[in-house]
């Protein structure tokens, strides 16, 4: 069990209580006082850590997962961001995708080089990429809406391979959820819902308010 506290440090315990290591990343920088909210991945035995903060330098650092130890650390151009990265395969290589305001990039997990980048998303980036086979949908819904269908298959910067984009009724702090081939946001913390194919970004339905609801926080789940 990996628990993540920011400040108070990266804890690791085995399912019969006992704490088998622990590393203290630093302080949390991020601004508005909001703390930190980019969950850790553990994936091949690497856990992956995510720190976009606007007080201090950004950063994505991956672990080794039995230990603690420190396998490659890269800064990072952004400022605050709290979107957990996702994980991708192609081509045999395992890829770390991580969403914020300058740039969607995609690291290799093995070297920590960037294997490819896109810009399009708007400040404060909170939802979680999510991955289709060879497309990943990254969205934010700060001080404006966007929806990016970007390709995992290329090298470098992909911005103008980018499949489709949307700029209408995307979340800020919930992340999407896609089933069965569609692709459900609501718009920024309100009650409104937009459901898009997948696979070209049509409008299936749109931005319907759901009754009986407040404002929303919490990711869907299907």
């Amino acid at each position: 069990i990996y628990c993540w506290f920011g400040s108070a440090g990266l804890f690791a315990y085995g399912l019969d209580g006992e704490k088998i290591w622990e590393r203290d990343l630093g302080e949390v920088k991020v601004g508005a006082s909001l703390g930190e909210g980019s969950s850790p991945v553990v994936h091949e035995g690497k856990l992956i850590i995510v720190r976009d903060h606007d007080r201090g330098q950004s950063f994505i650092e991956v672990l080794d997962a039995r230990n603690g130890k420190t396998l490659w650390k890269k800064d990072r151009d952004e400022k605050n961001a709290w979107a957990t990265p996702a994980i991708a395969e192609y081509n045999g290589v395992t890829q770390v995708i991580t969403a914020a305001s300058k740039k969607v990039r995609s690291y290799d997990l093995t070297t920590g080089e960037i294997i490819w980048e896109a810009e399009g998303l708007t400040g404060n980036c909170i939802p979680s990429p999510i991955v289709d086979g060879k497309v990943v949908y990254c969205m934010s819904g700060y001080q404006g809406y966007s929806l990016l269908a970007i390709p995992i298959t290329g090298k470098g910067d992909v911005t103008d391979s980018i499949i489709w984009k949307a700029d209408r009724g995307t979340p800020y702090v919930p992340s999407p959820i896609l089933y069965d081939g569609l692709l459900y946001v609501t718009q920024s913390n309100q009650n409104i819902m937009t459901c898009l194919n997948a696979r070209d970004g049509r409008e299936v339905v749109g931005r319907v308010r759901l009754p009986g609801l407040g404002n929303i926080y919490a990711s869907a789940v299907g």
